[in-house]
């Protein structure tokens, strides 16, 4: 009887002790030689497979590590990626300063091609309203008249 109701003590609080685990939270800031913030910035630990990116002042934070060591990765394009092993029991805040990569650009060549554009010549018929055309082309009215112009549109109201 003793055993069975200190089995019971014993699962009763045992998943307690296992939430219990304190959980860690690594901070950190990624910089360049001149010490400017790399915003963008990846990084990433293993083998919790867990990773986040700096903001724009080359901070990060990440949250909810178990206690353990990790290798943290660092990379930014163009610059050399950088690793490490860290016990975040030990290790809360971490500054990073990544290296440039000499780059050599070869030559580049940009070729474009655009439409041909041809301007649409456009002809006017041009119309002299005068007294011949006004009697060729008689009509009850002076609008009447003019309605026969190409072009011309009036509204009655």
């Amino acid at each position: 009887m003793k055993f069975l109701s200190g089995l019971c003590v014993v699962l009763v609080f045992l998943p307690v002790a296992a939430f219990s685990q304190t959980l860690h939270t690594l901070t950190g800031q990624v910089t360049d030689e001149n010490n400017l913030p790399l915003p963008g910035a990846n990084v990433y630990l293993t083998p919790i497979r867990k990773g986040t990116g700096t903001d724009r002042k080359g901070n990060f934070e990440i949250r909810g590590l178990p206690a353990g060591k990790y290798t943290v990765e660092i990379s930014f394009l163009g610059y050399k990626k950088f690793s490490d092993t860290i016990d975040v029991r030990n290790v809360h805040n971490l500054s990073v300063q990544l290296k440039s990569l000499p780059q050599t650009l070869n030559e580049v060549i940009v070729t474009g091609h655009h439409a041909e554009f041809r301007k649409k010549e456009e002809s006017l018929n041009i119309e002299i309203v005068n007294n011949d055309y006004l009697k060729q082309n008689l009509g009850g009215s002076l609008m009447q008249s003019l309605e026969r112009l190409p072009g011309f549109n009036h509204r009655h109201r």
